[in-house]
This record gives structure tokens, sequence and C-alpha cells, in this order.
């Protein structure tokens, strides 16, 4: 449980810079990535900005299963929205749309079932689910898109795995360490235990 217990300084050291609050947060992550405690993770907060909404890029892995999980242990004490986020690489878009009788309109309706099937294997409580605002699909480079989301939704704050679907990172930097670099909002890492190879 390492991972979680560094996860966990993180974000009350982020929490306690960006949102000036006084945090009290338990370990909430089993082995296998599931929440095993619902925890009171905020006593006595003093928000000196306001989180209302939390974007989660996702790639179906179990590690960004994680960082939803996390997510969700977040918003729902402060009654914030999630958004989840795929995006299709554009090789990947050519060739599904290269599918006779495939299009745009079916790929989207089928990752927005996706993204809401993986919330909601991700989450502990059926309530959960009106947490999730949207979920969105779009096609590019994973960074660019999930940065310009973050800023065109005005979201809060980022949360994104370290590791995830095992692609090879341009320029051998990964797409989490890109984000970071890039996003105009604070973004939360989460160690994940599930991959051995740095990749989203």
């Amino acid at each position: 449980m390492l991972y979680c217990i560094i996860a966990r300084y993180m974000l009350g050291w982020i929490l306690q810079r960006e949102y000036k609050g006084s945090i009290s947060m338990s370990c909430m992550l089993s082995r296998d990535g599931k929440r095993v405690e619902s925890a009171n993770m905020w006593r006595g907060v003093r928000m000196g900005k306001k989180i209302s909404a939390i974007l989660v890029p996702t790639d179906y892995s179990n590690c960004t299963g994680e960082a939803i999980s996390w997510a969700v242990a977040l918003a729902a004490p402060l009654s914030a929205d999630l958004l989840l986020l795929h995006v299709i690489r554009r090789e990947t878009a050519d060739e599904l749309l290269s599918i006779p009788g495939m299009s745009w309109e079916i790929i989207v309706r089928r990752e927005e079932k996706a993204l809401i099937e993986m919330f909601r294997t991700w989450m502990t409580d059926e309530g959960e689910i009106s947490l999730l605002r949207e979920t969105l699909v779009t096609v590019g480079e994973p960074v660019e898109k999930i940065v310009t989301t973050a800023f065109e939704r005005q979201v809060d704050l980022i949360v994104i795995p370290t590791y995830g679907r095992k692609d090879s990172p341009e320029e051998g930097i990964s797409v989490s360490d890109r984000v970071v670099r890039m996003a105009t909002c604070p973004v939360m890492t989460i160690q994940a235990a599930c991959c051995e190879e740095p990749c989203f």
C-alpha cells in the first residue's frame, strides 16, 4: 500500500497549497484498486478556492479506474462534478471509420456507453452516478486534448494515473508528466499499482 500512502501525502500537500485546507484523509484503495472504506477526507476545510469540477482522462485500463475511484472520493464530499474524457488517437479513429457502416456518431455513442460502464464499475455507491456531469470523446493527441478540455470546461483539478495502457510515450516522457507541465489547473497524479511500465 506504499503507493497509496505516497498519494495521500501528495494530495494533502497539493490541496493545502492550492486550496488552503486542513485535510484529514485515509487510504481507500485496496491492492486491486477498489475502495475499501469511505473515510471522511475533509475535516474543517477552509477553502480559499472551490473544487467544483474534476476531469479524469481514461484509456479504460485498471490504472485509470483507480484514478476514477480517487476522483469520486474527492468529489463526493464537495458535491463536485466529474468529467470523464477518452481521447482516440487519429490513426485509431481513421481505422475505425474505414469499417463499412461505421460513423463518428456510432463511435461516440459506443465510447460514451463504455465510459459510463467504467464509472459504474469503479464507484462504490449507486448515488455516486449523480456526480458524473459529462462524458467526452475526442480525437487527437492525448496531452493536447486533455489540457485543452480542462481549460475549455474550466475544471479545477485533473486526476490522472502515472501508469496506464502500454503505449510508448512520445520522446520518452509520459502523458501524465506532460499534462502536469502544460495544464493550467492543478493535476493530481495517482501512483497505480496495477501496471509496471509508465505510459499514460
